[in-house]
């Protein structure tokens, strides 16, 4: 019984299981509303005092992401690796998504003429789900774990 639990645990603690997954994913998502609260007050006070839109952006993200790396990493993720590693894999999974923040929000801007704040609304349940999928996978998993991708 008691190998039994601690199987249980250790599969549901590695992201095993969907109950799991769902788990992280809520965690996650609790995670980005605090980033994106924090993300949307730089960005809406860096375009009020002038700043370029995606300057503001990009600066605003970095606001998220650290915050988003150290809740992550502890409460969602629970991860027990090395921090450096994770953390220069999880600045990679950022820059992507800054990437991708910066192309939807450009075009979603200049391209369709949608208002600042509201294509940043628009844009960011899109990097959200990208940057979970490759932080679960890539940033906070164990290297040599198996289904891993390596580091």
């Amino acid at each position: 019984m008691l190998e039994a639990r601690a199987f249980r645990w250790e599969r549901a603690r590695s992201g095993g299981g969907i109950r799991a997954l769902l788990g992280q994913l809520v965690r996650f998502g609790v995670v980005g509303c605090s980033n994106t609260a924090l993300s949307w007050c730089v960005y809406a006070l860096l375009v009020r005092s002038g700043m370029h839109v995606l300057f503001a952006s990009a600066v605003a993200w970095t606001f998220g992401a650290l915050n988003s790396f150290v809740l992550n990493r502890r409460w969602t993720f629970r991860s027990r690796g090395r921090w450096t590693p994770e953390l220069l894999r999880f600045a990679a999974v950022q820059c992507a998504g800054l990437v991708m923040n910066l192309l939807l929000l450009e075009a979603l801007t200049r391209d369709a003429g949608v208002h600042p704040l509201v294509a940043q609304a628009l844009v960011y349940p899109v990097t959200t789900l990208a940057t979970f999928a490759l932080s679960r996978q890539w940033a906070f998993s164990t290297y040599g774990r198996a289904g891993r991708w390596p580091a």
